[in-house]
């Protein structure tokens, strides 16, 4: 016994050693943030200043010096997620991951984002080519900083790679992967579904819900009506609900409901102060660490041509200012959902060989994508390419034949670093000038400036559509007429300057109408709710009196609107006859009745309401497209964001030839979906009576680095804590599980020091940071923090190392 006692004794030494070690050298990989330090590459000296939630200021005598210094900081804290996006995009996960990235790899090889974020770069600008220079030189000293590689890498017991100013680039081919339709999944199911339904039930199904509009010039669209039983009778498809009913398929799903993101501008004639305010909020999945890093670029030039003031947000692995301010105007995004990807059908010769262009027969381009794995393991993916952009990789759908994705970010043309002169425009109408010509992922460019003009319009190139093919579906692009005919020159983007509301607001919803929105396109939009209710939540403020403190409060409104008619339809539904001996029906009504309408964390009825309206949504548009689901059993249909018009039409006016034929009449078919939605909840929440079965148990936050998913012992380490939150998609306050606001700010250009601003996690992407997850309980709490950085905490300069 006592030498097994000793041995164990000496195995909890040998473990406490261990953990003592590894803790020694996850420490060791802090950054050095105050003192002085002699750096390579830099022209004069530079200050890096931190306040106490770690918001950086830098400040330098020259916007390259200022450049090194953003990529020093971004490398000290942030450098494993700019290397992930930079891997992401290039399709090179597995090489740091292993093989079980190797399929997402696979999939971004297509892109061939490598050889796009080369031409581009070669093609920038000197001065901008230096500054991507200026940056990765920063970024490597950054690194080389550190007594020990970034944690993630002894985890992974990998090296990190240096950083190339092409990188910059990668990283912003990874936005556009995330805010774009990267794979035209979209245009297909259109496309299918146009194949197999009559055009009228299509139409319906894609229509508009004005009632839910709120485009900023006033122009709302018309609904498409209700078809007629002569163009589409569901009664006499029986024969293929039932064989859909035997192939077992799971339900369908819903399109990606967590769009993101909300901006709004006051001009000045409404506000307090008399200066225009801004707001943006940008919501994104969200993670461990944030998307966004905060500074404040400060550039001593020696004329006032050269200086520069700019406050707001970075993006780690870009040395621009993404959003923000430079004390004469702010701007703020929202994802445009314009139709920056479309689909073109091509035909392909015997030998597959070649294709057919609108001059002829052409080869295929064929690039071999080598992949290599740290585990040693290589797989090889062959990219074939049309004039208009890569051949799909993905299966081939009966009838559907070979496609082609024609994408902006494949155009080296897209993509630019003109984002750095909105660093010195004074006036919103030259800011709008600017913004049509910079190249980036398509956004809603929204300004606000400090005389009190306020402006929106489209920031990155929009394709010129031939007038010859339908845009929305796979389409031949060899007719006359088709297809994309160049770029669209930046004088003749739309614009709202000063309107006369005094208001500008975008949502991810349609923002114009009529010509300017078939400019932009049909990239799926928001239905418009969330809009609405910023639109009106604007406009209910006093005239004159808007504040910041208005501004975060129209950020936080968890007013559920949108579902408060179909609240009203589930109370009617659930009458005397329907509750008879039904006691899960009664306890839902009890909780729908006594709701207060707000997507609240403690409301039980937003979630049952919500998911009533959920089922009856997929249900409806399950019965509406069987024709396609029945052509077409291996394909993924989804419920597109645009079908609450067709839902809301069905269940209200109840048209017998539209009605599911497995059920007598409407109110059966409802009271079923009910039913449905009392099981799902059952599954999900044992209360017979729902009252602890609160919106916020399946609306927590989810917050989570990225080895935490892969290595769940790192969870309670490296993850945000788990917590109930109010907010849905179809309102101001935006939250999902995974997604939401990456950051909320409010202000006056000029007035930054009155401005609000939080985010979630923190600063840094080290646990043992103090910045890790600083200011994270005010993001959570809706509470304002100040714009700009605070009182200096650590000071670090750095000093040109002697030549």
């Amino acid at each position: 016994m006592k030498v097994i006692a000793r041995v164990l004794l000496g195995l909890t030494l040998l473990l406490l050693v261990s953990v003592a070690a590894l803790y020694l050298a996850v420490r060791g990989s802090l950054p050095v943030i105050d003192g002085e330090r002699s750096v390579a590459g830099l022209e004069g000296a530079t200050v890096i200043e931190r306040d106490v939630l770690g918001a950086v200021t830098v400040t330098g005598h020259s916007r390259a010096d200022v450049a090194f210094a953003t990529g020093y900081v971004h490398a000290q804290d942030r450098f494993f997620q700019m290397d992930l996006s930079r891997r992401m995009s290039g399709g090179r996960l597995s090489e740091l991951l292993g093989d079980a990235a190797m399929d997402m790899d696979a999939g971004q090889r297509m892109h061939r984002f490598h050889a796009v974020a080369a031409r581009v770069y070669a093609q920038l600008a000197p001065a901008e080519r230096s500054l991507l220079d200026a940056y990765a030189r920063g970024v490597n000293a950054g690194l080389d900083s550190l007594r020990v590689r970034p944690f993630e890498y002894l985890l992974l017991r990998q090296r990190p790679e240096p950083w190339r100013p092409q990188d910059c680039l990668l990283v912003v081919y990874a936005m556009y992967l995330q805010l774009n339709d990267a794979e035209g999944s979209a245009d297909r199911q259109r496309g299918l579904l146009a194949a197999a339904l009559p055009p009228d039930v299509f139409r319906f199904v894609y229509s508009v819900a004005p009632v839910w509009e709120a485009p900023i010039d006033g122009v709302v669209m018309s609904a498409a009506p209700v078809p007629a039983p002569a163009a589409f009778d569901l009664r006499q498809l029986r024969a293929e609900f039932a064989r859909l009913a035997s192939l077992g398929l799971p339900p369908t799903g819903r399109e990606n409901s967590a769009v993101g993101s909300n901006n709004w501008a006051v001009a000045g004639t409404h506000t307090k102060s008399g200066a225009a305010l801004l707001a943006n909020d940008m919501h994104l999945g969200l993670a461990v660490p944030n998307t966004w890093y905060r500074m404040r670029l400060l550039v001593a030039g020696e004329s006032p041509a050269d200086r520069r003031d700019l406050m707001g947000l970075t993006l780690p692995g870009v040395p621009i200012m993404v959003v923000g301010s430079n004390g004469h105007i702010a701007w703020g995004f929202t994802n445009s959902y314009g139709d920056w990807t479309d689909l073109v059908r091509v035909e392909r010769s015997p030998d597959r060989g070649q294709y057919r262009t609108a001059s002829g027969w052409a080869p295929l381009q064929h690039f071999v994508e080598t992949i290599r794995s740290s585990s040693g393991a290589t797989r090889e993916v062959l990219v074939e390419q049309t004039q208009w952009g890569p051949v799909l990789s993905a299966e081939e759908v009966a009838g559907e034949g070979t496609l082609a994705l024609a994408w902006t970010a494949h155009d080296p043309a897209a993509t630019n670093l003109r984002w750095l002169q909105l660093e010195q425009v004074n006036d919103c109408a030259n800011a709008l000038g600017v913004a049509s010509t910079i190249g980036g992922p398509a956004q809603n460019f929204v300004c606000a400036d400090a005389s009190g003009n306020i402006g929106w319009t489209l920031l990155g190139r929009m394709p010129l559509r031939g007038a010859g093919y339908d845009a929305g579906v796979p389409s031949d692009w060899t007719q006359p007429d088709a297809g994309w005919q160049g770029w669209r020159d930046p004088a003749t983007y739309p614009r709202v300057l000063n309107p006369p509301t005094g208001r500008i607001w975008t949502a991810n919803n349609r923002v114009v109408g009529a010509e300017r929105l078939a400019a932009i396109g049909d990239g799926s939009p928001d239905r418009g709710a969330r809009a609405q209710q910023i639109r009106d939540d604007l406009l209910a403020i006093p005239p004159g009196q808007a504040t910041e403190a208005d501004m975060l409060k129209i950020q936080l409104d968890d007013r559920a609107l949108f579902l408060v008619r179909w609240r009203d339809l589930l109370l009617g539904l659930l009458d005397t006859d329907a509750l008879r001996g039904q006691p899960a029906r009664a306890a839902l009504r009890k909780q729908v009745a006594t709701w207060d309408p707000h997507a609240a964390a403690a409301a039980v009825g937003y979630r049952l309401v919500r998911d009533f309206h959920d089922v009856l949504e997929r249900r409806t548009f399950d019965a509406l497209t069987v024709p396609a689901r029945v052509a077409h059993p291996a394909a993924e249909f989804e419920v597109p964001r645009a079908f609450e018009e067709a839902v809301w039409e069905l269940a209200t006016t109840r048209p017998a030839h539209l009605l599911d034929p497995r059920f007598a009449d409407w109110r059966g078919f409802l009271l079923d979906v009910v039913d449905e939605s009392l099981t799902r909840i059952a599954g999900q929440c044992a209360d017979a009576t729902f009252a602890t079965c609160t919106w916020g148990e399946v609306n927590a936050t989810n917050i989570r680095h990225p080895l935490s998913r892969a290595v769940p012992l790192l969870a309670r380490w490296l993850d945000m804590p788990r917590e109930p939150m109010s907010g849905d998609n179809d309102m101001p306050h935006v939250h999902a599980p995974g997604f939401g606001a990456s950051e909320r700010f409010g202000l006056s250009p000029g007035r930054e020091a009155q401005g609000y601003f939080h985010m979630p996690a923190g600063q840094s992407g080290h646990p043992l940071s103090t910045f890790y997850s600083a200011g994270h309980r005010a993001w959570v709490r809706g509470e304002a923090l100040p714009y700009l950085p605070g009182a200096t905490e650590y000071e670090l300069t750095l000093q040109p190392a002697p030549h």
